[in-house]
Parts: structure tokens; sequence; C-alpha cells
């Protein structure tokens, strides 16, 4: 097996953030589990999540960074739960937290023992599909 390897420099944590979700995004895409990338402003808005997590805080941040009302950033929240990256809390129906897979994400890139994020697509031909 071939590994084709590049690295993305960025002096901005939250740029190589974005960057990590739009590559996100582009395997949804391409397996098939999403019909289209997602948009700027919701890589953006996932970026803070991630990096702050789903709080108040995270949510005034956002608000500011991306010049938006709070009732568009509910917009926001509700187009990222009904593609299926935020999911609604069982306990409380105020608060969402990020899917199971881009928390894996979330955690591996927090990992301060890490100094690189690797992000690996397992291209082949299914004949079957």
């Amino acid at each position: 097996m071939e590994v084709f390897k590049t690295d993305v420099k960025s002096k901005n944590e939250f740029e190589v953030l974005k960057n990590l979700i739009t590559v996100y995004s582009c395997y949804k895409t391409m397996t098939g589990q999403k019909s289209k990338m997602l948009r700027s402003k919701l890589v953006t808005l996932l970026s803070i999540y991630i990096k702050y997590g789903y709080n108040s805080e995270s949510k005034d941040y956002a608000c500011n960074l991306l010049e938006l009302k709070k009732t568009n950033l509910n917009c926001l929240n509700s187009e990222l739960r009904e593609g299926g990256f935020l999911i609604k809390s069982n306990m409380n129906t105020r608060d969402s937290y990020l899917n199971s897979e881009l928390e894996t994400l979330s955690n591996y890139y927090k990992d301060k023992n890490s100094e690189r994020t690797l992000f690996l697509f397992n291209l082949y031909i299914d004949e079957a599909a």
C-alpha cells in the first residue's frame, strides 16, 4: 500500500481546525453520507465547537466572529443537527453535542502528546457498489 503524504502548515490553530472540518465534510460527501460539502459558516461554527465546546460562551464568540444574531446562530445549529453533525441532548433539549466522529476528531486534535493530526482515506473501486 502506498501512502501519499503532504504537510499542511499553519500558524493559526483555528485555520487548522477549519481545514480538518473541511476534510471531514469532504469524506462525508465522498462516501455518499451527505449530498454536499458544508458551507464556510458551518465549517467555522463547527471549528469553534471543537475548540471551545458547545456552550453559551462559544455561541457568543461565534455570533461575534460570524457577525450573526442569536436567531441566525440557532438556524445554523439547527442545520448542523439536521445534517447529523450536532446531536441534541436527551437530558436538556436546549443543549447539543458533537456527533461521535467529530468528538473523536476533537479529542484526537486536542491530544497534547500529538504534534500532528493525520487524516487518511482508503480509496478503492468497489465493483459491488
